[in-house]
C-alpha cells in the first residue's frame, strides 16, 4: 500500500495534533485495541497513519475533545491577559 508522505506521523506529531504529551499516544495505543497499528517503525519509532488516528481519535472522543481544545484555548487567552494587568501593577 501506498502512503502520502503527509499523512505519516510518529508519536510526537500526533500528541502535538492534540494537545497531549507523546506518552499519552503510548498509552492509547497500549490501552485501546482498537488504536491504528503503527504502518512502520523507524529508528525504534512506531510510524502511524494520520487518517486512521484522525478516524480513531474522532470516534473515540468525539467532538468532545474539539470542546476541551476551545476551552483550553479561551482558558490561555484569559491567563494572558491576566499576566498583562499584573505586569502593569509590578512596574
Amino acid at each position: 500500500m501506498k502512503w502520502e508522505l503527509s499523512d505519516l506521523a510518529g508519536a510526537s506529531d500526533i500528541a502535538e495534533q492534540y494537545g497531549v504529551g507523546r506518552a499519552a499516544v503510548g498509552n492509547w495505543a497500549q490501552r485501546f485495541e482498537d488504536f491504528p497499528a503503527p504502518l512502520a517503525h523507524v529508528g525504534g519509532r512506531s510510524v502511524y497513519s494520520r487518517k486512521q488516528v484522525t478516524a480513531w481519535y474522532t470516534g473515540q472522543f468525539g467532538d468532545r475533545a474539539d470542546k476541551l481544545r476551545e476551552r483550553a484555548e479561551e482558558l490561555e487567552r484569559l491567563a494572558g491577559e491576566l499576566r498583562e494587568r499584573a505586569a502593569k501593577y509590578d512596574r
